[in-house]
């Protein structure tokens, strides 16, 4: 027993190790491609996919405070412990560009600035991880509703948003939409439904070509719709 805990320890130990060098690989090379001495910035690998060629491409995104900056999502592709290719999109000095750290609207303010729905009996999000929040209410969708806190970069500044992830009940449309967390202000939404799904799990789809990660979070919402 003593030996299946210790072999188990010593696994995660080499994992984490891992997952730490490759994290770091990445962060060095971004370090060099922004050029910006002094500045280091914060970033989460959130999936990572192998290679036929031996490497393999790591999916993630840039953070300030905790949560995501939206349009921040990057890949990069590391073999035989060298960045072979990447593609970054990274706020820089984004600590000092921050406007407000402050979400003065709830989660259930921006689920009406979406729906414009007055409910009777008031529908409470879940809190599921560190500015994540859930729905599940049948009157709204089939499916979840997720209402995420993070930031947006606004010309030189840095703002607090929610996005609200809403599957309508005709499924004719699965808007994701960024609102305003100090204003309430609706800025921009993509529609899912119109946009093409693309599997991120089959190791076969990056042979010759990277990305995907739902092809690095459709081209980090670049189809997204202004309002």
């Amino acid at each position: 027993m003593n030996k299946l805990l210790l072999l188990s320890l010593l696994l995660f130990s080499v994992m984490a190790s891992f997952s730490q060098d490759s994290k770091g690989l990445i962060l060095a090379d971004i370090n060099a491609k922004i050029n910006k001495q002094g500045y280091s910035p914060s970033i989460v690998i959130r999936s990572d996919v192998p290679l036929s060629n031996g490497g393999r491409v790591y999916y993630g995104q840039q953070m300030l405070n905790g949560l995501p900056i939206f349009n921040t999502e990057f890949y990069a592709v590391i073999i035989d412990d060298v960045v072979t290719s990447a593609n970054y999109n990274i706020a820089v000095n984004a600590e000092n560009r921050l406007k407000s750290s402050e979400f003065v609207f709830t989660p259930n303010d921006a689920l009406y600035r979406v729906t414009k729905l007055d409910f009777i009996v008031p529908i409470l999000p879940m809190e599921i991880g560190e500015g994540q929040f859930e729905i599940r209410d049948v009157q709204l969708s089939d499916e979840p509703v997720k209402i995420t806190q993070m930031w947006i970069v606004s010309g030189a500044d840095i703002l607090p948003i929610y996005e609200v992830s809403l599957y309508e009940k005709n499924h004719k449309h699965w808007y994701n939409t960024r609102i305003d967390a100090t204003t309430g202000k609706i800025l921009n939404r993509n529609d899912w439904v119109t946009q093409c799904a693309i599997p991120h799990q089959e190791s076969e789809l990056y042979k010759n070509t990277v990305p995907s990660e739902s092809a690095v979070h459709r081209k980090s919402q670049g189809n997204r719709l202004k309002i």
